[in-house]
């Protein structure tokens, strides 16, 4: 659906949309269904089947309405990151790219704003991976973040070893990481490498946050 000058981007739309026998009925200013299609469309989804997937992995009772509200909002920020990171970073991407152990790029502590094939291929379902490269995982960490994250920016010359648990749909995944800071100051990206001897075997388990 392209954007129509002739609708207003605040203009209240209500569509229903079904999937496998649910019916959704959800209310959105147009800009967000502008957003929302052209997402799906480059995951190669029907606008239903996306937004039913956004919708199950948010795994909360919060307003529906909000929770593609704050999709789309993630989404775009997503995007301009992973811009910045192919076009003002060439050589972080290349050395994400040429890992042949799965690793990512964390924001902050529940956005996944790169990863590599590896990472996709152990990690991710088919559908996922048509969902213009974004990560649905969520990730636990054994030490808060921001304790993990100071201590990078106070030994920036060094790489922190941890343990994450990752969790994809039914499964949990256990992880020796090793991390590391990319920049400098509060916008400085963390990296994630993942060691051998990740534990497949768990089952869904309560998982912090969300990549």
């Amino acid at each position: 659906m392209l954007e129509s000058p002739q609708v207003p981007p605040t203009h209240l739309t209500m569509k229903v949309l079904q999937r496998a026998g649910k019916r959704l009925a959800i209310k959105l200013e147009h800009i967000f269904w502008v957003q929302l299609e052209e997402l799906a469309d480059l995951a190669k989804l029907s606008l239903a089947k996306y937004v039913h997937t956004v919708l199950e992995s948010a795994g909360s009772e919060d307003n529906r309405a909000s929770v593609l509200r704050c999709h789309c909002l993630k989404a775009a920020r997503d995007a301009k990151t992973a811009a910045y990171l192919t076009e003002g970073d060439l050589n972080l991407t290349l050395m994400l790219t040429a890992c042949p152990s799965p690793a990512f790029i964390l924001k902050d502590e529940r956005t996944i704003v790169a990863h590599n094939p590896a990472f996709a291929s152990r990690f991710m379902t088919e559908t996922e991976k048509g969902q213009g490269s974004r990560a649905f995982v969520r990730i636990s960490y054994t030490r808060p973040f921001a304790r993990l994250r100071e201590f990078l920016q106070q030994n920036h010359n060094k790489a922190l070893n941890t343990l994450l648990v990752l969790s994809t749909g039914a499964k949990t995944h256990n992880c020796r990481a090793r991390l590391m800071l990319a920049g400098h100051g509060p916008d400085a990206f963390v990296l994630v490498f993942l060691e051998d001897g990740i534990d497949t075997s768990g089952v869904s388990a309560a998982a912090s946050t969300r990549g």
